[in-house]
């Protein structure tokens, strides 16, 4: 079974919080019934023409923190904390500064589905200025509106259940073969190794290239191209040769580079069938496809939205399955009946049928998601739950933590219990929220669900593994991960001696 180096047990396979947020008010665990305004009109701030009485509404409750940095200090330090402990004391709808900026944290999966599903046009993309400068400004995350709408067609074959589907051999070869490298390695640092793994179903499987792409470049290479541009998106975004920006900006010349050449190979090779090429040639109503510009700055995001997303994701469920041995147990035994019933190779259907293991990779989401639910701007005044959200404050869409503590189907529940998602269907079988909600939700996101399944399943069928410490502690930025990179150890199960067990201690 999976386990510990370590004897120490520790209670609990979920998700610890502050104690604070464990007192949670009734009110914010149910669905918040949402008060319209008035058709009367008035004025109110920048100029804009309101409703009546909107401008008499208060503004939402909550502290504007510290002198000149707000509340930025204990945001950054954990999100999701930060996020649960305003709505635990000031309820759904809170204000902060952030960035500098008057912010509002939204919570809640009526509040969320107004913002975000029901009325869209409240809100517009929010301030990612390194991201904007680095990916470059003509993005699908950039765009709003019908502009937005035409690029995620543009981009969309390859992510499909379609698509998807059509590549799962390639992700299951890359499965295999990073587990089989595993096993034969004394130990690995799973978080940068899972990262290699999700790089690999984007570029090779997903998008259907070929290493060294043009022929030059190897995947360690462009993955050390790669790291580097990453690490400037979270840095202060100084563009200096020697800051972490200024040498992220140079990578994305480097990379810019790379997909240049690799798409003109792509373009001129009548027999290549991945999803880059169908990318390509895809075109509007008009007839019009992606420019240069729109080429390059959305696959630059392409590539940094499937990297650590997936690794977080992955990496929160190995420590998870650690603790919970029986649901690890619960696992091999669903992949034994799929491969009886479907047989050895990982086809789309085997993938379809694994509902178990479905499940533990959405509560994995559930208890610790990557994303804690992106950035908004308001784009005119309106109310919200009683309280008035100004034009132009940044808004903050809580949709990992309303996912992880104010479901009300679970409400304030963290344990780590897969079985809770068997059976639903419909809006209840969604992932949670994790990938967001609405017209800027993850155009990756079942290509995400689908390569986390595979490597688990992988894992399952032939090999055990043990984790050197199930509860390291837990950075937050860029996405929660070990802080130690989690070392494990990984066994194929055919070379383990026939009388012994792969035994993981006591349940932790």
């Amino acid at each position: 079974m999976a386990g510990s180096f370590r004897g120490a047990q520790r209670p609990s396979g979920g998700v610890r919080w502050p104690g604070a947020l464990q007192r949670i008010p009734n009110a914010v665990r149910l669905r918040v019934s949402i008060p319209e305004a008035s058709p009367r009109s008035g004025r109110g701030a920048d100029e804009e023409t309101l409703p009546a009485g909107l401008e008499d509404l208060p503004l939402p409750e909550g502290d504007m923190g510290l002198p000149l940095v707000g509340n930025s200090l204990e945001f950054f330090k954990d999100k999701s904390a930060f996020v649960a402990g305003r709505i635990n004391k000031y309820g759904p709808v809170s204000k902060a500064l952030v960035f500098g900026k008057p912010s509002v944290f939204v919570g809640g999966i009526d509040l969320l589905e107004k913002i975000l599903v029901k009325e869209p046009d409240l809100l517009v993309q929010g301030p990612f200025s390194n991201l904007e400068k680095l990916a470059g400004p003509n993005s699908v995350m950039s765009l709003n509106g019908e502009d937005h709408h035409k690029m995620r067609m543009l981009l969309g074959p390859p992510f499909t259940k379609k698509g998807v589907h059509s590549r799962v051999p390639e992700i299951a070869r890359l499965a295999e073969e990073q587990c089989m490298e595993w096993s034969q390695r004394s130990s690995v640092l799973f978080v940068e190794e899972v990262r290699r793994y999700a790089f690999g179903v984007l570029t090779e499987a997903a998008l259907g290239l070929k290493y060294p792409l043009a022929g030059k470049w190897t995947k360690d290479a462009v993955l050390d191209v790669f790291r580097a541009w990453t690490a400037g998106l979270f840095s202060f975004g100084i563009d200096l040769p020697f800051t972490k920006f200024g040498k992220a900006m140079q990578c994305r010349s480097m990379l810019l580079e790379m997909i240049n050449k690799v798409t003109k190979e792509v373009l001129e090779d009548d027999e290549h069938e991945g999803g880059l090429k169908s990318i390509l040639l895809a075109q509007d109503e008009q007839g019009n496809g992606l420019t240069k510009e729109q080429r390059e700055d959305s696959l630059l995001l392409l590539l940094f939205a499937g990297y650590d997303t997936t690794a977080s994701t992955l990496s929160m469920a190995m420590l998870l399955l650690a603790r919970n041995p029986q649901v690890w147990e619960r696992m091999k035994e669903e992949q034994a009946a799929i491969v009886a019933e479907h047989g050895p190779d990982m086809t789309p259907e085997a993938v379809e049928a694994m509902a178990y293991t479905d499940a533990v990779v959405q509560e994995t989401m559930r208890v610790r998601p990557a994303s804690s639910g992106g950035i908004r701007v308001a784009a005119k005044t309106f109310q919200l739950n009683g309280r008035r959200v100004p034009k132009g404050w940044t808004v903050f869409p809580s949709t990992a933590v309303t996912a992880s503590l104010f479901d009300p189907r679970w409400p304030q529940d963290t344990e780590f219990r897969p079985e809770r998602h068997l059976g639903a269907q419909g809006a209840e079988a969604r992932p949670h929220m994790a990938f967001g909600i609405g017209a800027h939700m993850c155009l990756g996101w079942y290509l995400s669900l689908v390569e986390a399944k595979v490597l688990l399943a992988t894992l399952a069928r032939g090999y055990e593994f043990t984790v050197a410490d199930a509860h390291p502690r837990i950075t937050v930025l860029p996405m929660p991960q070990p802080a130690d990179g989690l070392p494990i150890m990984v066994k194929s199960r055919s070379a383990l001696p026939a009388r012994r067990r792969w035994n993981a201690g006591p349940e932790q």
